[in-house]
């Protein structure tokens, strides 16, 4: 039985072996191996071996003991044969397969560098190549052989910067430090061919066994440049074509303007003499073309202004209420042709002056109601002017035109302000026009930082809505139209009637409206304070009640006969008891008294276009003024020398000597009267000349007679006290002289100030309002100053105490401003003093609530 037992054994042993290493091989496979493990076919035979040598030494116990040190030293020696077979294999399986990984890995790394748009070169510490890729090969036209072992400066570099190179590398060899490594650079590099070209350069250093190697990336940028290059080209061709334009345009408006002034001026003075009714029919169809023609121009040139950033806006002081009248009195002609209604309704409260570019916002409305008047068949065009104010003074006029047009389709409302956009652009439309018109009305309002908005339905009329921020002077006062009155109005039913009837609502006067044969017969049997009668309906009035005091006979049309119902200034004289004889004795009167002084006063008028001339001549002489002519700048300046000359009309344009050069000769040579310029080019750079070489303004060609004689008369101050007396004057009055009964702070501006801004925001802008104040005296202290200097200085003043409150020195800086225009240096100390002293009052007056 122990004989049996032992030979049980061998097997029994090699069967717990082989069961032990199965076991530890599935917990290697456990573990994401998809394979036997060399590890676990060891183990297995270690096993096996061991199980063996057991088996011997039981199998051998009664038998001699070398038998069995014989049987497990064979054992043995065959577990480490085929062990180190077993080893052998694994490493050599080891070894291909590192291999096999290195070799991929510089494939990979070698698609890498040939697909790479860069050329990688490598040199070392003394400039020698070891590394040149395919991509240098191809950029720089060396073979791989002969740029390796080559030194780089001579291999790539231009001669130029070989030299740099070389310091370059011995500076970083000494200090390690190297100012363009690790940036990316641009320079020039060398083809083999001996062709230069730019490219990008990075260079990073790398330190391999004590030693620095520098690997190179190289990219070519030529063609980056050249586009660079034709794009600048293209830039600057489209620039030159630009200003190029500008100049064409420049040209061809002087070209056009004059022979316009020439026929417009002659139209003019050619009208009042013609008494055959289809002549004059002729003369007013001329009269039309021509400001077609004119106003085409503008478009033109307003539209590149525009576009180019040179348009520039010129606020001044103007009168809303006296500028919407003389809209609608030159409008008036275009509506009678069409038999439609023009109505100026103006809304209360309403400043009697604002600060604004009047020029632009005329163009403004101008257009607008030109418009309305061109899509409207049959009706009314009614024009509202309305304005709102906030505690700070600062405001919004407020326009409303409203027709009773064709209307506008909702399609064709978003393109409306579009350049060259028309709703119905047919060659068979009877619409004449270039679509410019609203665009620029659109461009306007939104460098004036204000809006426009539409509402339109077609067959129904259309109505816009402009509003401006205007800022308003303090000087100035909100007109309350509050004039409490009973009045009686007969008049033709229609949209004129509707119209003076919502205006004297307005007005705060109640109007009852009746027909001739409601009137009684007595006039002591109406308790109205006025009977307002339309022209027309005259005769149907019964005699007692015509020829009584309160009848007064009005028409929708400017006349000098009849009373104007839409004129506010009208109707306050007529609640005034005003008579209209007394105000045309008035008027006589003060025509007389104009004729009187102009005729003391010569003017030199300059120009050289025999036409111009003659026309312009003419226009001032019937004006009252005595007036000499030069052909050009040489003989303006002899005649102004020779001649008492009180003004001068001067053209741009002329032969020998032009209009900004015969001016800065005049001033050079102590000339100080006025000198206004006549331009047909009306760009910035050009108006800007014409008052930098010393003129005091400007008239735009064509020129219009009232246009002309209004700035000669300001100029030289002729009728302005008549005009005050006959309320009649439509330029700004001159203001308040300035001086300490005006108080220096208008708290209720600052207060609103800050609202506007925030009370914590306030103080910050004080003190930058402070700042300017300070140097403005900073500037006034400078020695060799004259009055175009404090005209510069007080202008700049006077903005920014409009704005922040401080009405006297408001009032100084508009006197100085004013004065300093014609009046000599020496008669303007004592108010620049004066003016300097306001300003460190200010100073300390705004310095107060922060102590």
């Amino acid at each position: 039985m122990q004989s049996n037992n032992r030979g049980l054994a061998l097997p029994l042993f090699f069967t717990d072996a082989c069961h032990y290493s199965e076991t530890y091989n599935y917990r290697l496979r456990d573990n994401n191996m998809t394979q036997r493990s060399p590890l676990g076919v060891q183990f297995t035979g270690f096993f096996i071996a061991c199980g063996l040598s057991w088996a011997l030494l039981i199998h051998y116990s009664n038998q001699p003991i070398h038998l069995a040190l014989f049987g497990i030293i064979v054992v043995w020696l065959l577990y480490s044969i085929i062990s180190f077979t077993l080893v052998r294999r694994i490493f050599q399986t080891k070894v291909r397969e590192l291999a096999q990984q290195n070799q991929d890995s510089s494939r990979y790394e070698k698609a890498i560098l040939e697909a790479s748009l860069d050329s990688l070169i490598t040199i070392d510490d003394q400039g020698i190549v070891t590394s040149f890729s395919d991509s240098a090969v191809s950029m720089f036209h060396y073979p791989a052989e002969e740029a390796l072992g080559a030194n780089i400066a001579d291999l790539i570099i231009p001669e130029e910067y070989r030299e740099g190179h070389i310091r370059g590398m011995a500076h970083f060899n000494a200090t390690g430090e190297g100012p363009v490594l690790n940036q990316r650079i641009e320079i020039q590099a060398l083809r083999k061919n001996g062709e230069t070209f730019p490219c990008e350069l990075t260079v990073i250093p790398i330190r391999l066994e004590g030693a620095t190697n520098f690997t190179a990336f190289v990219r070519d940028i030529s063609s980056q440049k050249e586009s660079q290059t034709a794009i600048e080209q293209a830039k600057q061709q489209a620039e030159a074509a630009n200003k190029a334009k500008t100049r064409f345009l420049t040209t061809m408006s002087h070209e056009m303007r004059s022979p316009l002034t020439s026929i417009i001026g002659a139209l003019e003075l050619l009208a009042p003499n013609v008494e055959n009714a289809q002549q004059r029919n002729w003369i007013s169809t001329a009269r039309r073309s021509c400001n077609t023609m004119l106003s085409l121009v503008n478009d033109v040139l307003d539209m590149s202004r525009i576009e180019t950033g040179s348009l520039e806006l010129n606020p001044v002081m103007f009168e809303p209420m006296s500028m919407l009248y003389s809209i609608t009195e030159i409008a008036h002609i275009k509506a009678n042709d069409k038999g439609l209604a023009l109505c100026p309704l103006v809304h209360s409260p309403l400043p009697d002056t604002l600060v604004g570019d009047e020029t632009r916002i005329r163009q403004i409305l101008v257009n607008l109601v030109d418009n309305a008047i061109k899509f409207t068949e049959q009706g009314a065009v009614v024009l509202h002017l309305n304005y709102h104010e906030n505690q700070a003074g600062r405001g919004r006029l407020i326009f409303r035109v409203i027709d009773t047009g064709i209307g506008i389709p909702d399609h064709a409302q978003q393109q409306l302000f579009d350049e060259f956009f028309q709703v119905d652009n047919s060659n068979t439309t009877p619409f004449d026009g270039t679509g410019l018109g609203l665009s620029i009305v659109k461009e306007l309002i939104d460098i004036m930082g204000g809006d426009i908005q539409l509402h339109s339905r077609e067959q129904k009329g259309s109505e816009f809505v402009v509003e401006l921020p205007l800022a308003r002077p303090p000087d100035a006062k909100l007109l309350s139209l509050d004039l409490k009155a009973e009045l009686i109005v007969i008049a033709q039913p229609g949209y004129y009637r509707d119209a003076l009837l919502e205006q004297l609502t307005l007005l705060s006067i109640n109007a009852q409206c009746k027909s001739p044969q409601e009137l009684p017969s007595q006039s002591n049997k109406i308790s109205a304070d006025y009977i307002l009668v339309e022209d027309t309906l005259l005769s149907q009035i019964p005699e007692s009640i015509r020829t009584s005091k309160q009848c007064v006979s009005f028409s929708f049309q400017h006349s000098t006969e009849h009373l104007y119902p839409f004129s506010i200034d009208a109707i306050q004289r007529l609640l005034s008891n005003d008579p209209d004889d007394h105000k045309d004795h008035n008027i006589a009167s003060f025509n007389q008294e104009l004729a009187s002084e102009r005729a003391n006063k010569q003017l030199l008028l300059a120009e050289d276009n025999d036409a111009n001339r003659l026309v312009l001549l003419a226009m001032i002489e019937q004006s009252g003024y005595r007036v000499i002519t030069a052909l050009n700048g040489a003989e303006a300046i002899t005649k102004a020398q020779s001649n008492d000359i009180d003004l001068i009309l001067m053209d741009m344009r002329m032969p020998k000597l032009d209009g900004v050069s015969a001016t800065q000769q005049l001033r050079q040579d102590g000339f100080q009267n006025p000198i206004i310029a006549m331009t047909a080019n009306a760009m910035p750079a050009d108006i800007s000349a014409c008052i930098d070489s010393g003129m005091n303004d400007f008239v735009t060609k064509p020129v219009r007679a009232p246009v002309l004689i209004e700035v000669i008369d300001r100029w030289l101050n002729i009728g302005s006290e008549a005009d005050a007396e006959n309320g009649e004057n439509h330029t700004m009055s001159p203001p308040r002289p300035a001086g300490s009964g005006i108080s220096l702070l208008d708290e209720n501006v600052l207060s609103g100030l800050a609202d506007d801004v925030g009370a914590e925001t306030l103080p910050e802008i004080i003190a930058l309002f402070i700042g300017e104040l300070e140097q403005a005296r900073e500037q006034l202290a400078s020695a060799g100053l004259g009055p175009e200097d404090w005209r510069d200085i007080a202008h700049k003043t006077k903005s920014s105490a409009g704005f922040y409150g401080a009405i006297r020195l408001y009032e100084y800086a508009h006197e100085l401003e004013e004065r300093s225009k014609t009046a000599p240096g020496q008669d303007l100390s004592a108010l620049v003093n004066d003016f300097d002293q306001c300003l460190k009052d200010t100073i300390d007056r705004y310095r107060q609530p922060n102590e």
